[in-house]
């Protein structure tokens, strides 16, 4: 089985308190990580072929713009995708139908003013 690093500290005080008759921090340990699990898989019977994610630099590169400008994107909710383990992931039918939405005046080109 494989421990992430994250909540390793906390699936050892779980086992711990197993082996003392407490499996109630064991459970729900198990628990999120069934529902993690599962999320992902069900995320990824939903996406259409061009949905595949790929990672947000590739997908800067194969259309042209900018991976710091497509980054401030996906963490704006302007493009659809999904963070997972600190990376970035998207697709570029995504940023297909971001541009196209820009060109259609659904959303304002490149990024809000500063002030």
């Amino acid at each position: 089985m494989l421990i992430q690093r994250s909540v390793r500290e906390t699936y050892i005080r779980a086992l711990e308190a197993a082996h003392f008759g407490d499996y109630r921090a064991l459970v729900t340990l198990v628990g999120q990580a069934v529902d993690a699990g599962l999320s992902l898989w069900l995320d990824a019977c939903e996406r259409a072929p061009e949905d595949y994610k790929l990672v947000a630099r590739e997908v800067a590169g194969a259309t042209a713009m900018d991976a710091a400008y497509l980054g401030w994107l996906l963490r704006n909710q302007r493009v659809d995708g999904s963070k997972v383990g600190g990376r970035w992931y998207t697709s570029e039918a995504a940023v297909r139908r971001y541009q196209a939405e820009v060109a259609q005046g659904v959303h304002p080109p490149g990024r809000p003013k500063q002030r």
